[in-house]
Formats: C-alpha cells, sequence, structure tokens
C-alpha cells in the first residue's frame, strides 16, 4: 500500500515551512539579540525532530535523495545560518568599536572640522589705537582678571569632563551601532534572498517530479 504525497504535505512539509517562517519572522521583533537566539535554537530542534521522523518514513536503500529530504536539509541549514548571523551581530555590538574603525572616525571628523572652518571668514581686525600711560593700570586689572576667569574655567571644564563622557567616544559609538544595524539588515536581506530562491528551485523540482 502506497502513502499519498498529501500525507507528507500534511504532516511534515506545512509544519516546516511554519517553523521556517517563524524563524525569519523573528527577526523583525523588538527582542534583544540573546533572546532571538534561543528562540532560533528552539526552532531548528523541532524542525531536527521533524526530520527524525522524515528519516524514519524514507526509504534507506535510495541512493538519490527525494526532494522532501532536500527540502528539509535547505530549510535546516538556513536556519542555521540564521542563528549564525544573530550571534555574529551580537558579538560585533557588544565589542568595542576597532582602531581601523576609530582611525576612519577621526580622519572622517577632521575633515569635515576642515571644511567648517574654511567656510567660516573672520571679521578683520580693528586697528588698535597706542595705550595711554593713564590706562595701564586698568589693563594690568583687567589681565588679572582675566587670569583668574580663566583659571576657574578650566577648572569647570576639567569637572564636567569628569561628571559626563566624551561627546565623541559618544558619536563613535553611535556611529558603530549604526553600522551593525546596517551589517544586520543586509545579513537578513541576503538570507531573504537565498530563502525565496531555494523555495522556487524546491517547487520547481517538485512539479518536475511529478
Amino acid at each position: 500500500m502506497q502513502r499519498r504525497p498529501i500525507l507528507y504535505v500534511l504532516n511534515l512539509i506545512i509544519p516546516t515551512a511554519v517553523l521556517f517562517f517563524l524563524d525569519m519572522a523573528v527577526s523583525f521583533t523588538s527582542a534583544s539579540d540573546s533572546e532571538k537566539i534561543s528562540v532560533k535554537i528552539t526552532l531548528i530542534l523541532e524542525v531536527s525532530f521533524l526530520s527524525l521522523i522524515l528519516n524514519s518514513i524514507l526509504p534507506a536503500s535510495s541512493d538519490d535523495p527525494p526532494i522532501i529530504a532536500k527540502f528539509f536539509m535547505g530549510v535546516f541549514l538556513l536556519m542555521v545560518v540564521s542563528l549564525l548571523e544573530n550571534y555574529v551581530t551580537r558579538s560585533l555590538k557588544e565589542m568595542k568599536p576597532p582602531r581601523w574603525f576609530l582611525k576612519c572616525e577621526r580622519l572622517i571628523s577632521s575633515r569635515r572640522k576642515k571644511k567648517t572652518s574654511e567656510k567660516y571668514v573672520p571679521y578683520p581686525d580693528e586697528q588698535k589705537e597706542p595705550c595711554d600711560h593713564a590706562l595701564a593700570g586698568k589693563e594690568d586689572a583687567e589681565a588679572e582678571a582675566y587670569i583668574f576667569l580663566r583659571s576657574i574655567y578650566s577648572e569647570v571644564k576639567q569637572m564636567r569632563e569628569q561628571l559626563f563622557p566624551d561627546k565623541s567616544q559618544m558619536a563613535t559609538n553611535a556611529e558603530w551601532n549604526r553600522i551593525m544595524a546596517i551589517t544586520e539588515s543586509l545579513f537578513f536581506y541576503a538570507r531573504l534572498i537565498f530563502s525565496v530562491l531555494f523555495i522556487a528551485y524546491i517547487i520547481l523540482k517538485w512539479r518536475s517530479e511529478m
């Protein structure tokens, strides 16, 4: 007695496809990377359990694996790649920006400052008249007050640097996080393209064998 293909579709292919689409949907959630990894591991274990059921059903004497075995193998590999992708992106986010990135960031920031300084045109200094002897004492007092205010300003600046983090470091971290988000999006879209091509291949192969 031969089993109909609809039994394989209902019992194996549809549950595996649902698990695969759930694995793809996890990437769109706002959960943390560790939570995504744990969910993906659970989905991979469920697909492995279904593949064990398939292995017990399929005959072991065939040299050419059937299309359903190729489907299970492709889905399993794509889900493992998705898991590795999340692990790599999480590791990159947790690590500090590398030295080459810091050098590039400093070079870009220095060029930006140079461009802004070139655009700025200072006003010409006014011609100063020679000081009279009567105003010498007043100028000395103003110079002492300026030095005193300058020392207070330097102390306040040091206190601010100790209390608040460096703005350049914060900007560098924000730029690194933005690059990591772009890298994660590129990984996801590349995996999505491979998944669509794989599903199209399975459908065409299945229709040719029917």
